[in-house]
Formats: structure tokens, sequence, C-alpha cells
């Protein structure tokens, strides 16, 4: 394993997460095997998982199948409603812990009501 590369990945983003569960064996073969990337990510690497389609079963079958384990996990529920999605690029401010660039688009204060 080279630790160069190691330490050159601050996250890995997996679109398209509920693939690894509902279309794995024949739209994206792929994502069955997205765990192996933890051999080379070590379990330090935070990998961000988005789906918009994800029932519990599907969202077990994620969290399996990278390993995640006893790893400290945020979920973020955005229910269904699509007409408010938006994309937002912007270049990172935090270079060394990109997460909290991520945080910093978040409203203050995510509650029960938040959009």
């Amino acid at each position: 394993m080279d630790v160069t590369f190691r330490r050159r990945i601050q996250a890995l983003i997996v679109d398209k997460a509920h693939c690894i569960d509902e279309w794995g064996e024949e739209f994206c073969p792929m994502y069955k095997q997205l765990y192996r990337l933890r051999n080379f990510t070590g379990q330090e690497v935070s990998f961000v998982v988005c789906t918009v389609t994800c029932a519990t079963r599907t969202f077990n079958v994620i969290w399996n199948s990278l390993s995640f384990r006893h790893r400290p996990f945020w979920g973020l529920d955005a229910g269904c409603d699509r007409n408010n999605l938006f994309y937002l690029t912007c270049t990172l401010k935090n270079v060394s812990n990109p997460i909290l660039d991520v945080l910093d688009i978040l409203p203050a204060d995510l509650n029960e009501t938040s959009d």
C-alpha cells in the first residue's frame, strides 16, 4: 500500500449509493466492490455516501458493504421533495479538513423544521 497515496485522499464520495444494493449486480457491479477501497484509505479517511432513494434495508446493505461498523456516523434525511435541489460549487477553504466546508453550507440550527 502506498502511504503517499493514502495521505493525498481527504474523503471518498459515493453518489447513488443505493446502487450498492438495488442495482449492484447488473447496472453498477463495481458498486458492490467499493468496500475494497478501505484497503487503500484505511479507516481514517471519511466516506461520504449520498443517495436520494434509501429504504432501511438498503441503508443496512450500504452500511455493511462500506465497512462503517462502529465509526462515527452522521445521517441527514432530506425527504423526497426534489423541488428545492440546488448545486453548490466552491473552492475548499479548509483543505486539511474539508468536512468543515460541508458543515458551513448546512443551517446552523438543524431540527425537524429545517429545509
